[in-house]
């Protein structure tokens, strides 16, 4: 039987067992002294376990027996943990006022734990000059008197304030001193919250995937000790925003959100996660109306702190709705200065809001002040956040008409941004961090266009696009864990198609995709980024934890791994003074690197669609027309594709193919068609435009073309060596009994190919023979996914491969041939970055892909395929096979549609 203190500090040890312990005290008919404990000890289990109501009530009670026994100490103590859990529940005010109360009666160790418990309320309210106050007294007193666990307590609260402030080195001190702490005592619950904390501070200094490594850690150990911390849903959501995935974490706020409906105090806090989730989910309304809710919640509930970050929230989604009147520029004022007051991390973020309200209400002097309060993250925090200093500072300078000095701003934030963007491993985050460097690109882009300078133009575009496609040194990391999930996960697939087929439920087996998908996102996220291949920009070190930015990333992300990226830093060539007769820095390796071929280069600024073309060493700039109109013709341009591959072609096909190729071309590439002829031809589409069928474009019909996500990419894709080794891999998945023959006649043509068909296409066969091959050619079904683009998959022989399965590859094939799936289709992301099949495999050292962008008639692409690889076996590249294969068609519109929805990727 536990004594009473070991009652309570069993609480935050094995808190189940605690409960189960007091109810045995209670039903042994105890005296005051003993029934005290136990009340006390149930509050807090209860507390931690976020059931303020009936903790209360229960400290209440232990707080009338404690007064009644008469011992010495037991009032203030309970009084404490009272003053706390009201805290918890909202009632900041009632909650600090009891442990005011509990403070003036204590002395010594007792005094260093009330003072532990207050400090951590003050800072959990943004009070943090008072909170260290409190805490540094604390961790004083009770180091005096060899009280360790709750010293190890006040040093974890300690430590939050450390954090959020940025002092790094001294918040790590504490925290490992209080783990040590912890671990002796055999504290689980509260060694637990170190790995909390070690989130807490890996996201503050921007290391992402070492953050959800913790926070999965974390809640592995928790649903061990049944614990539900509200803290970690939001830290988890929070890491979602600064990774970029904001939908995501919108979906789990909102789920945690309906789950505690109970809990008004938790549901506050979540509902204020999903108004920042959707604000950086461009849903404005959504994020006015959860952050007015939040905002009046926490009024009602007198946390002021959370009051005034939800008011900001508030004001930032009207102006994202387009509000920009005199009362939103006065709130954004007002709250800015708030939480600078305050200290809250949403500081930087309000005063760049206020600061660009200012500018727009012609007011200089306020505009500087709040863009020089916003640049002052610029020098702190994770690199992502230093994209937003930089911003601001960028901002400010254009204020002042400080051109030259906005674009060296603007270079510093992209490679801070940059920085970031290299430190994260999984493909998916890579995309997603290109968000902090598109307003950074765009400044430099829109003063290009004013100065009509087409160089420039392109420099500024190419900075910040494709950075997620920069090559992956080295093989991934063995993660047996992980290939065994997705073994399962194919099992499940070929389950649920088996059950669609045949008209079963498939609830049990949709729950348990679902389960599997989330697993393999965690794990494949937490991979560090992997040393690029080439040359890039420098690594950022290690920044100083700071304050992260809660809401939009809008800072953009600057190209990465780029093979040019160094000559277009700092000097006198660089694109500072418009007196400048010579191109930027950086263009002229591009127009080096480009020989004989022929670069169009499409570029959107402000809804309007540019082409810079690069053609015998001349570069121009064409204003082609609305982005909008481009969008729509190319839809309109796949719908037909699509219609024309189900092998029922209407009357006019013909025409309507032209007619249709006619209109995508003016809206495209407008004047810059007159830059097209004979010369092979690069093309470089905006991530909106990465999925069209450029064959359609009469002017295109008779040109050797390939497509790329951006000319530093084509270079650099170009400059790589073939590889010494790797044979040729020809891959039939099932239901494809036409292109077995397929198969057979284009194996023929090659020397010892390995074919993979009629039963033996399985995952790892296939894994294993595409690893570092020369070619390999997959003809299978295939489904992407627009809701989780790297869950796309290509049915085999025993279930679907996935793209996630593809990145396991230590090195991707050489040139990969896909003829039976709209393979070329990926989601566009932040900034011009993608998602889907071309993300995973350039770098992984892919050179060449040829996909299609709609689902393409199999019986019809079979003599496409055959003809295509009769050209690589003659010695041409990806972009004259492509085009001898469509020469070779014959006049019908099936198959022509089917020639005209291929695409050459790379080189």
């Amino acid at each position: 039987m536990p004594g009473d203190d070991e009652l309570l500090r069993l609480t935050l040890s094995r808190p189940r067992d605690a409960l189960a312990e007091a109810a045995r005290v209670l039903a042994s008919r105890p005296d005051d002294v003993a029934a005290s404990y136990a009340w006390q000890a149930r509050g807090i289990v209860l507390r931690d376990l976020g059931r303020y109501t009936e903790a209360v009530r229960d400290l209440r009670l232990a707080l009338r027996l404690a007064r009644r026994c008469g011992v010495p100490h037991r009032v203030p103590d309970v009084q404490a943990t009272l003053g706390l859990a009201l805290a918890f529940s909202g009632r900041t005010a009632a909650g600090l006022s009891a442990l005011d109360d509990a403070l003036a009666a204590s002395d010594g160790n007792l005094a260093g734990r009330v003072l532990m418990r207050r400090g951590f309320v003050l800072a959990r309210v943004g009070r943090r000059a008072e909170a260290l106050g409190d805490l540094n007294r604390a961790i004083v007193l009770l180091h005096r008197a060899g009280d360790g666990i709750w010293e190890g307590r006040a040093r974890t609260s300690r430590f939050i304030v450390y954090a959020i402030a940025g002092e790094a080195a001294r918040a790590y001190r504490d925290l490992d001193v209080a783990e040590r702490i912890y671990l002796d005592a055999g504290q689980e619950f509260e060694a637990a919250t170190v790995s909390h904390n070690r989130a807490e501070i890996a996201a503050q200094e921007g290391d992402l995937p070492a953050a959800l490594a913790y926070l999965d850690e974390t809640g592995q150990r928790y649903a061990a000790l049944g614990v539900d911390n509200i803290d970690l849903t939001f830290d988890r959501c929070r890491v979602l925003l600064a990774a970029g995935l904001a939908d995501e974490a919108l979906d789990v706020a909102d789920a945690e959100a309906r789950r505690l409906a109970d809990r008004p105090a938790d549901r506050a806090v979540l509902i204020f996660a999903a108004a920042c989730a959707a604000q950086a989910a461009g849903r404005p309304a959504e994020a006015a109306a959860r952050a007015s809710a939040a905002r009046d919640m926490f009024r009602r509930q007198r946390r002021s702190w959370w009051a005034a970050r939800a008011a900001f929230v508030l004001v930032q989604s009207r102006y994202d709705t387009g509000a920009r009147d005199g009362r939103t520029r006065l709130a954004a004022h007002r709250i800015a200065d708030q939480l600078d007051e305050l200290g809250a991390e949403e500081a930087p973020a309000a005063h760049l809001l206020a600061g660009r309200l200012a500018t727009l209400g012609g007011r200089p002097a306020e505009t500087d002040r709040h863009l020089e309060r916003a640049a002052r993250l610029r020098r702190h925090g994770p690199t992502h956040a230093q994209a937003a200093g930089w911003l601001a500072q960028a901002m400010r300078a254009e204020a002042r008409g400080a051109t030259a000095a906005a674009l060296r701003a603007c270079r510093r934030g992209l490679n801070a941004a940059a920085g970031h963007q290299q430190r994260l491993g999984a493909v998916e985050l890579r995309a997603h961090a290109a968000a902090y460097g598109t307003e950074l690109a765009a400044i430099g882009q829109r003063h290009a266009r004013r100065r009509n300078d087409a160089g420039m133009l392109l420099l500024w575009s190419e900075r910040w696009r494709a950075g997620a496609l920069a090559p992956i040194g080295g093989r991934p990391p063995d993660d047996r864990e992980l290939d065994a999930d997705l073994a399962a996960l194919r099992a499940v697939m070929s389950r649920l198609d088996d059950a669609r087929a045949a008209g079963r439920p498939t609830g049990p087996l949709d729950a348990d995709r679902r389960r599997l998908e989330q697993t393999i996102r965690s794990r494949t996220r937490r991979n560090s980024g992997r040393s690029p291949i080439g040359p890039g920009p420098a690594q950022a070190g290690r920044a100083p934890a700071g304050s992260a930015l809660v809401g939009r990333a809008s800072t953009g992300s600057a190209m990465a791994g780029s093979a040019w990226e160094g000559s277009a830093s700092e000097g006198p060539a660089s694109e500072g003074s418009a007196s400048e007769g010579s191109a930027p820095a950086g263009v002229g390796e591009i127009v080096d690197g480009l020989g004989d071929h022929l670069l169009i280069e499409l570029i959107a600024v402000d809804g309007t669609l540019y082409a810079v073309t690069v053609r015998s060493r001349r570069t121009r700039l064409h204003e082609v027309g609305p982005m909008a109109e481009a969008v729509r013709e190319l839809e309109l341009a796949r719908f037909t594709l699509r219609r024309l591959a189900r092998g029922r072609p209407p009357p006019g096909s013909a025409e309507l193919l032209a007619e249709t190729g006619r209109r995508l071309e003016a809206t495209l590439l407008g004047s810059a068609v007159s830059e097209l002829d004979d010369r092979p031809t690069v093309l470089v589409p905006a991530a909106a435009l990465h999925a069209v069928p450029w064959a359609m474009l009469p002017s295109l019909r008779t040109v050797a073309w390939g497509v790329a996500p951006s000319a530093a990419t084509w270079l650099a894709v170009r400059r790589r060596p073939a590889h010494p080794r790797g044979g040729t891999v020809i891959v039939v998945g099932p239901g494809l009994p036409g292109t077995r023959a397929e198969a057979a006649s284009i194996a023929a043509g090659y020397r010892n190919p390995t074919v993979l068909a009629n039963g033996t296409a399985t995952a790892a066969r296939v894994l294993a023979a595409v690893d570092g091959a020369r070619t390999a050619h997959i003809a299978a079904h295939g489904v992407f996914r627009a809701d989780s683009p790297l869950f796309s998959s290509m049915r085999l022989d025993d279930g679907p491969l996935n793209l996630h399965d593809l990145g396991r590859l230590r090195r991707g094939p050489e040139r990969m041939i896909l003829s039976s799936c709209d393979s070329a289709v990926a989601l566009p992301v932040a900034g011009d970055e993608l998602l889907g099949m071309i993300s995973v495999l350039i770098p992984l050292g892919t050179a060449s892909m040829l996909a299609s962008v709609v689902p393409v008639n199999d019986a019809a692409a079979a003599p496409l395929m055959t003809d295509f690889h009769a050209g690589l076996r003659a010695g041409k590249g990806f972009a004259d096979a492509l085009l001898y294969a469509r020469t070779r068609v014959p006049a019908d519109p099936v198959r022509e549609a089917t020639a005209l929805a291929f695409v050459a990727l790379g080189r």
